[in-house]
C-alpha cells in the first residue's frame, strides 16, 4: 500500500516551485494530470474542473483501479474456464461421433457401420 507521506511531488512547470496539489481524472484530458496550485489558478483543466481532485485522492484512486483490474482478471479467468469447458465438450463430441474403437465395430450392425462411414467420410468438410 502506498503511504500518503511519500507523495511529495514537485510541479513540472519550470517557473513553479510548489508541490503537486491537484490531480485530473478526466477520461479524455490530454494535459498533464498533476498540477500545483499555480497551474490550477492559470485555468488548466477549467473545462472539466469537476474531475480535478486533491492529490491525497490518488491513493484511493489507485486502490480502486487495482480492484477493478483484479475484477477484470477474475472475469477473464471465468470466461477462459467456461471456454475450456465448452472446448472439452466439443472435443468429446467429435471423438464420440468420428472415432470408433476396433472392439466396438463388432457390436455394430451394417446400418450403424454405414451411418458411421457416412459421417466420418464427411469429416473433412468440417475441418
Amino acid at each position: 500500500m502506498i503511504k500518503q507521506a511519500s507523495l511529495k511531488l514537485q510541479c513540472q512547470e519550470d517557473n513553479h516551485k510548489e508541490e503537486i496539489d491537484f490531480i485530473c481524472y478526466h477520461e479524455f484530458c490530454i494535459g498533464f494530470r498533476l498540477n500545483c496550485f499555480e497551474c490550477f489558478k492559470q485555468g488548466i483543466h477549467h473545462t472539466h474542473s469537476d474531475d480535478v481532485k486533491k492529490v491525497n485522492s490518488l491513493i484511493s484512486f489507485i486502490e480502486n483501479k487495482n480492484k477493478e483490474c483484479d475484477n477484470l482478471i477474475d472475469d477473464l479467468n471465468k470466461y477462459v474456464e467456461s471456454l475450456n469447458q465448452q472446448f472439452s465438450q466439443l472435443i468429446k463430441g467429435i471423438k464420440n461421433k468420428y472415432q470408433l474403437a476396433r472392439e466396438s465395430l463388432q457390436n455394430l450392425n451394417p446400418c450403424q457401420i454405414n451411418d458411421y462411414l457416412n459421417s466420418t467420410i464427411k469429416l473433412t468438410e468440417y475441418k
